[in-house]
C-alpha cells in the first residue's frame, strides 16, 4: 500500500486502491508532478511506502517543502535500510505534529528545537539517549509523545512539562522522567530485563515520583522491574489523588515487584478500576 497527501490539494493526487500497488517510478513521477504545479503553501506532507528503492527523492521532496508552512510531517519508510533524516527537516519551524518510522535521526548542532510542536511519534528509529533527551526538552509545547521500537537500547530520559500523553515500548536500559506535571496518560511497555546492581539510580522515584496529575496508567513487560531497582518503600510522599485507572503485568515470584505495586496502590487513594496480569517469570 502506497499513499501520500498535501492537505490543500487532495483532488490532483489519483485515488489507488489498497490492493493495487504503484511502481517506484511512476510514484515518483505523481509527487514530484503534485508538486512542480501546486500554487499555494502545503500544510500537511505524508509518505508511507515501501515502493521507493532509493532515499535521493526523499532528499529532493524535503527542501523543497522548505518553502511551505508545513505543519505536519509523516515520513514512513518500509525498507530494511534506515533512511538518514536530512538536517534540513530540522528547519520546519512551524511543525506542530511530525512522526518519523524507520528513519537515522541526527539533529544538526545549530537545532534549536520545534518551538511549536505539539505531537511527536518515533518508530524504529536510530537515535541516541542524549538526542532524545535534548529533542524532547526543546520542543516547549509537547504534549503528545510516542516512542516505539527504538533500534538499540538507550536510557529514557525525559523532561517535558506540558506533557499531557506518553507511550514508551521496546528495549531500554533505564527510565528518568521528571517535570511531567500535566501527564494525565502513560503507558510503558518494556521489553529489556533490568540488571539491578547496574542501575541504581533508575528506581520508582526517578520514573513515577513526578507524575502527580496522572490518571491512567499502564504498565507492560518488565517495567515494574525498572520500578524495583533501589529501596522501596510502602508509601511515597505524594499521592497520586487523580490516579483512576492502574493496568500492569505483575511477576509473582518477585518479593521486591510486590512490593512495589503495594506501594503503587497505596498511594493511589482514589483509584477506580485495577487490572492486573500475572505472570510466573
Amino acid at each position: 500500500m502506497t499513499s501520500y497527501s498535501t492537505r490543500d490539494m487532495l483532488s490532483t493526487l489519483p485515488e489507488i486502491s489498497d490492493g493495487s500497488l504503484v511502481g517506484h517510478d511512476k510514484l515518483v513521477k505523481i509527487i514530484n508532478h503534485v508538486l512542480l504545479l501546486h500554487r499555494g503553501p502545503i500544510l500537511t506532507f505524508k509518505i508511507s511506502s515501501s515502493q521507493l528503492q532509493t532515499c535521493s527523492e526523499i532528499d529532493s521532496w524535503i527542501p523543497y517543502l522548505l518553502l511551505s508552512s508545513l505543519t505536519e510531517f509523516k515520513l514512513q519508510i518500509s525498507r530494511s535500510e534506515h533512511y538518514n533524516v536530512l538536517p534540513c527537516l530540522f528547519s520546519f519551524r512551524q511543525l506542530i505534529h511530525l512522526t518519523l518510522v524507520g528513519c537515522i535521526i541526527v539533529p544538526p548542532v545549530t537545532f534549536k528545537g520545534f518551538s511549536c510542536l505539539r505531537s511527536l511519534v518515533f518508530e524504529k528509529v536510530t537515535l541516541s539517549s542524549v538526542t532524545l533527551k535534548c529533542l524532547v526538552s526543546a520542543c516547549p509545547q509537547l504534549e503528545w509523545l510516542i516512542l516505539a521500537d527504538i533500534d538499540d537500547p538507550i536510557h529514557i530520559e525525559l523532561s517535558s512539562p506540558k506533557l499531557k500523553y506518553l507511550r514508551i515500548s521496546g528495549k531500554f536500559t533505564g527510565f528518568c522522567l521528571k517535570d511531567l506535571g500535566l501527564l494525565v496518560y502513560a503507558s510503558f511497555n518494556a521489553r529489556t530485563v533490568v540488571h539491578r546492581d547496574q542501575q541504581r539510580t533508575c528506581n520508582f522515584s526517578n520514573i513515577l515520583g513526578f507524575l502527580l496529575s496522572i490518571r491512567k496508567l499502564v504498565m507492560r513487560g518488565w517495567f515494574l522491574q525498572f520500578l524495583a531497582v533501589g529501596d522501596v518503600v510502602r508509601r511515597l510522599p505524594s499521592t497520586y489523588d487523580h490516579l483512576k485507572i492502574i493496568s500492569f503485568t505483575l511477576n509473582v515470584e518477585d518479593m521486591k515487584v510486590i512490593l512495589v505495586a503495594i506501594c503503587l496502590l497505596n498511594s493511589s487513594p482514589n483509584l477506580q478500576e485495577l487490572k492486573i496480569m500475572v505472570t510466573f517469570l
